[in-house]
């Protein structure tokens, strides 16, 4: 493969945990404060944002059960959990 980088080209990124992890539930992690906020797309665009800025205990009651039928968002991030591997791989491969 062709590099079009300089040879000291240094890759960087950043991430938060709640937009990467995934696996809520795997591998005994449990729930982070993250993994318990829902959203709901049926409210008006201007209460998006208040969704995320009060947890009661209720909504952890209700993200422990797995038959839930709410919107966690944040528990599936872009899947890291699960594709780590072959992101890291991909990393490599570009240099």
């Amino acid at each position: 493969m062709k590099s079009y980088f300089p040879k000291d080209f240094l890759w960087g990124g950043a991430t938060a945990a709640n937009q990467v992890e995934g696996g809520s539930d795997e591998g005994g992690k449990g729930l982070s404060l993250s993994d318990v906020y829902i959203f709901d797309p049926e409210k008006p665009k201007e209460q998006w944002t208040d969704q995320w800025h009060m947890m009661t205990h209720q909504q952890v009651k209700e993200a422990q059960d797995k038959n839930s039928d709410k919107y966690y968002p944040k528990r599936k991030g872009t899947g890291f959990y699960y594709h780590y591997k072959e992101d890291i791989r991909m990393f490599a491969e570009m240099g």
